[in-house]
């Protein structure tokens, strides 16, 4: 977190790269969004020797991706600022979901997920869902890129991951924020859990990072304005557009339970009756999204995708 005025900035002069580059400096500084890195967990039982191995694997893992993205200066440059406003969704998406989300017997917390498991498996954030009875977890890929154009290969290995019997789908490094009936936080492998893709079109991811980037302006200069402006964003209906993405997904697994691993019907059940206690709180209802919202590209991309596939269209998902 910035802590200090002089390392504020002014929006209303700042292209909106120089916005997505100062919300991702700001959780490398140990801000909203700051991501765990693998020494972290040697105090959590995981093998040191392990996860030097891990270690190096994700270095072997960064140059086959270098190699992969040897292109012109213009597609390079163009996929290094989609991999920058991923990241910036990933690091904002942790600090709101779960402001979004909670209710009044509904605790959630969101994590970004360790370089590791985002390069090697997969999946940006984690988000939990604490009710009285359990605690449930959600594996979210982020989209915030500026063509749509890969939503569909990242919902379809979504979906592999649902049924494939080979795909051993998990998330290694990995902490809970609660602690269970017995006072201990789970840790270890997170195994079987469901797998969704979420996030926002240029338009609509533009207006949120510039939000929260005022937001964290905010916060090195007045503390009252910045909570005001947090509230502000809390109670933005784009939220709805999330929780529409994430509600599309659950109900195309629930359509093809045949073709869902039978280990994973279980959690499906209890994410849907998460997420549909959620959709029916007074936050939610109250929340009216603009046709900017509803029209937004990566919500298109999901619906299309779900609704495809909750048909029964097999071509949609090879």
């Amino acid at each position: 977190m910035f802590n200090s005025p002089e390392k504020s900035f002014e929006l209303s002069r700042t292209s909106m790269d120089q916005t997505v580059k100062w919300i991702t400096k700001d959780a490398k500084e140990g801000g909203p969004g700051e991501r765990k890195k693998l020494d972290y967990f040697e105090n959590f039982g995981y093998d040191k020797d392990e996860i030097k191995e891990d270690e190096q694997l994700l270095k072997i893992a960064h140059k086959r991706i270098e190699k992969s993205m040897e292109k012109t200066g213009a597609e390079k440059k163009e996929m290094e600022k989609s991999n920058e406003r991923g990241e910036a969704m990933e690091i904002v998406m942790t600090y709101l979901l779960e402001q979004w989300f909670e209710t009044e017997d509904i605790e959630v917390a969101a994590q970004r997920t360790t370089e590791f498991d985002d390069v090697i498996n997969g999946v940006d954030l984690i988000v939990e869902f604490k009710t009285s009875d359990s605690i449930e977890s959600l594996a979210l890929g982020i989209d915030a890129s500026l063509h749509t154009k890969g939503i569909r290969e990242k919902m379809h290995r979504c979906y592999r991951r649902m049924t494939n019997p080979h795909e051993n789908f998990q998330v290694k490094y990995f902490r809970s924020v609660f602690e269970d009936e017995n006072g201990k936080n789970q840790r270890g492998p997170l195994k079987n859990i469901i797998p969704a893709i979420v996030g926002l079109g240029p338009k609509n991811a533009n207006k949120v990072f510039e939000d929260f980037a005022e937001y964290l302006n905010l916060r090195n200069k007045d503390f009252h304005q910045a909570q005001d402006k947090m509230e502000s964003i809390v109670h933005s209906p784009i939220k709805k557009v999330f929780l529409e993405q994430i509600k599309s997904q659950l109900e195309m697994y629930k359509a093809n339970s045949g073709e869902v691993k039978e280990e994973l019907l279980d959690e499906i059940d209890k994410i849907s009756i998460i997420i549909k206690k959620i959709e029916n709180s007074d936050e939610m209802k109250e929340s009216v999204c603009s046709q900017t919202q509803k029209n937004d590209r990566v919500l298109k991309g999901v619906k299309s995708y779900t609704n495809k596939a909750t048909k029964g269209d097999d071509a949609n998902r090879r």
